[in-house]
This record gives C-alpha cells, sequence and structure tokens, in this order.
C-alpha cells in the first residue's frame, strides 16, 4: 500500500470555525486516492465537527482515504467480516494504535481513527444521485460521531444519530441531506481491542 500523508496544517492555519485549530487531523490516502478528494476540506470538515461537539482542545483524529482491498482487510481483520464497506471507525482505547492502520505518531490525545473507503463512496454516490464529496462528507461525519459515542443499534438511536449527522453536515459542510441516507453499511468498532 502506497500512502500520500498531506502534511499537518500549523496552529495558525485558517479554518472554517477559529477555535477548530485546537483540533489536528492527519489525512493518509493511498496513493491511488490522493487527488480524489481535497485533504484541507476533509481535516477542516472533521475540525468542525469537533468544535460543534465542543471536543477538548489538543485532540486528533487520523482519516484514511483508501481503496476496496485495504477497507476490506480492515474490515476483516477487526470485524470478521470479508467484504468492502464505505467507513469504519476505530475509536482510540488507551493510545493503542488499530492494527493495520498507519500510524501517524504525536502528543495529542487520540479520538481515534475512521476509514473510508473512496471507490465505495463514489459507487453509493452515483447510485444516490449526488457527488462523491457530499457523499464522504456524511460519512466523516457519520465516523467522527462514532468516535465520539453515538451509534444506531437501536432504531431510536439510528433515528438521533442520523438528525444530528443532517444537522452538522447542514451548518458545518452546507450539505442539505434529502436522501443522502441511503447507505447499507456503515461500522464502528465500538469497545472493541486493538488487533485481533
Amino acid at each position: 500500500m502506497r500512502l500520500c500523508v498531506s502534511s499537518i496544517p500549523s496552529e495558525g492555519e485558517k479554518v472554517g470555525n477559529p477555535s477548530a485549530s485546537a483540533y489536528r487531523v492527519s489525512v493518509i490516502a493511498e496513493y491511488s486516492q490522493r487527488r480524489r478528494l481535497s485533504q484541507r476540506w476533509i481535516r477542516e470538515l472533521v475540525r468542525g465537527v469537533l468544535a460543534a461537539e465542543d471536543v477538548s482542545p489538543r485532540s486528533r483524529i487520523e482519516v484514511l482515504l483508501a481503496g476496496d482491498e485495504t477497507v476490506r482487510q480492515l474490515n476483516a481483520i477487526h470485524l470478521s467480516e470479508d467484504a468492502v464497506t464505505d467507513v469504519l471507525s476505530f475509536p482510540a482505547i488507551n493510545g493503542v494504535e488499530t492494527e493495520g492502520f498507519p500510524a501517524i505518531s504525536g502528543g495529542w490525545r487520540d479520538i481515534g481513527q475512521i476509514a473510508t473507503s473512496v471507490p465505495q463512496a463514489n459507487r453509493q454516490a452515483v447510485e444516490q444521485g449526488h457527488g462523491l464529496q457530499d457523499e464522504v462528507a456524511h460519512l466523516i461525519v457519520h465516523g467522527v460521531l462514532h468516535l465520539l459515542g453515538f451509534d444506531h443499534q437501536e432504531v431510536v438511536d439510528e433515528a438521533r444519530m442520523r438528525q444530528h449527522e443532517e444537522t452538522l453536515l447542514r451548518e458545518i459542510a452546507g450539505i442539505s441531506v434529502g436522501g443522502m441516507h441511503k447507505t447499507k453499511a456503515h461500522k464502528a468498532l465500538a469497545g472493541a481491542p486493538a488487533g485481533p
């Protein structure tokens, strides 16, 4: 797997929300995915969600923009499902990095890692009649909310999470959600130990 790690912006980098610079977002893109989405836009989106959720400063998240095979492997290793999915969330557990996910060092409090299959997101965007960036925004917001403890195992929790996603997408990314939530596979590794 060839990776392209975005430069981590300085504390003074201008973002949509001034307090959002208190967060470190590392975007790691497989070589084949590096030009499909703006890594700066992804950092700003994640920082906006963290600020909106009032996450403590000096927190960090890693986002992997991957192809189908990498996400399939992560899904098989950590969820025992040998299939491609759109987004996986790996909450940080006692500061341990997730096996199979590239590590980025630093002294910030880890919240966790998100892996998104860009080709799967593109297929879903085409199927649902909207752009790749809108679909990835939805998946990343969904993944960040999983890292922050949201879940959708129960119907009431799913409705609450979906409504919250829609609000964040509208307020942070300016995306009107109508019809975007038809994806079939959102997975979270909430509370599971890192590694097999």
